[in-house]
């Protein structure tokens, strides 16, 4: 059995911005995660950490990223992924733009460091920059702050110079992504901006957003030696442990046997995702609409949409759509439409409801 939230990193990639029964537009800035996205990266990576999950192949948008959902599941984690408590890979700089360059072995045993990725294009990393320099200003003989973009040093330097005290903290730019590949890549982060804490032992203690409340109790745990990364390490594995289990429910749907085991699996993903709404929904339209699947499950997927509308109060039109098609595809053509009904009045006008009321029709169409 796994940790009830053991989901809640995948939950926040997984939150519905849209409503699964078209393709989502897949933005730079993903406004489910505060983040933003390179696209090509995300394409490179489909099936391990898309943010908004598309799940029909109509394409909206240029940007629209397809998922495929046969066999492999969001967010996947990679079985060599770095780890927390790991020792912090070498800054790779190309150029210092502002600051004294500076040394993750030089610093160790003196400083604690927080290493930071973010671009210029990106606007939650510009909203970072007034609270990072804050935080440099507050920990400054405790902690260096070393920002750090894969951008060239032509356009980064005007804007940092433009910013002037307003960030006010060591910039640099990657040198061929290879220190963005070392942390970002290698502990399987895609959305800026990101940052990463080194304790003054030179290990990797904590990484996430740096706007989160968590991030500064962290550093403050870090600066004092209080804090250590067994327990993250240990959220990590769960989490681990869960999405592997996720991709096998789906190997074996694949396949189309070994229903007993997979009735087991699916019976431990329910009790883990209890309170992951976003996953539950993710969970049930895999079932009913992933590509190559041999085996469906409908009770399942029920029991996972229901679940998932009563955690969102069947206020979210993504949840209510999912719930519709699970119904439709189980012959309960009225109660499909009863809901897709809810969905379509909740949902926001434009684009998102007349998708919706397709859908609706669809159904309709079915009861005469």
């Amino acid at each position: 059995m796994f940790a009830t939230d053991s989901f809640k990193k995948l939950e926040a990639y997984l939150k519905p911005a849209s409503f699964p029964s078209v393709a989502r537009r897949r933005d730079r800035e993903c406004p489910a995660t505060g983040a933003c996205f390179n696209m090509k990266e995300e394409l490179n990576i489909i099936g391990k950490r898309p943010c908004h999950i598309l799940k029909r192949s109509l394409v909206m948008k240029a940007e629209t990223l397809l998922l495929s959902l046969a066999l492999v599941v969001a967010f996947a984690i990679p079985a060599d992924a770095a780890k927390l408590g790991d020792r912090a890979p070498v800054l790779q700089i190309d150029k210092w733009i502002k600051g004294r360059p500076v040394s993750l072995r030089t610093l160790k045993g003196r400083k604690v460091v927080v290493v930071e990725f973010w671009a210029t294009w990106c606007s939650p990393c510009r909203a970072s920059i007034p609270h990072l320099t804050e935080m440099q200003k507050k920990y400054r003989d405790q902690v260096v702050f070393v920002s750090i973009t894969k951008e060239n040093a032509g356009v980064v330097k005007p804007f940092v110079d433009k910013m002037g005290d307003k960030m006010d903290y060591i910039v640099a730019t990657d040198n061929q992504d290879r220190t963005y590949k070392s942390y970002m890549t290698a502990y399987g982060q895609n959305g800026i901006p990101h940052a990463f804490i080194v304790d003054k032992k030179g290990n990797v203690v904590y990484h996430g957003h740096p706007m989160a409340s968590k991030f500064e109790n962290t550093l403050k745990a870090v600066i004092s030696g209080k804090a250590t990364s067994s327990a993250a390490n240990e959220k990590q594995e769960q989490e681990a442990k869960l999405v592997a289990r996720f991709n096998e429910y789906f190997k074996l749907a694949a396949k189309g046997t070994e229903r007993a085991k997979m009735n087991t699996i699916g019976q431990e993903l329910l009790a883990a995702l209890s309170k992951s709404p976003s996953v539950l929904n993710k969970l049930a339209w895999d079932i009913e609409t992933g590509k190559g699947l041999k085996y469906r499950d409908h009770t399942l997927a029920l029991r996972a949409a229901k679940k998932a509308c009563d955690l969102t109060y069947q206020k979210e039109p993504a949840v209510l759509d999912t719930y519709a098609r699970v119904l439709f595809n189980m012959g309960r053509v009225s109660e499909a439409i009863r809901n897709q009904k809810k969905a379509v009045d909740i949902s926001k006008p434009g684009s998102q409801r007349a998708q919706m009321e397709q859908v609706l029709k669809q159904y309709q169409s079915k009861a005469k």
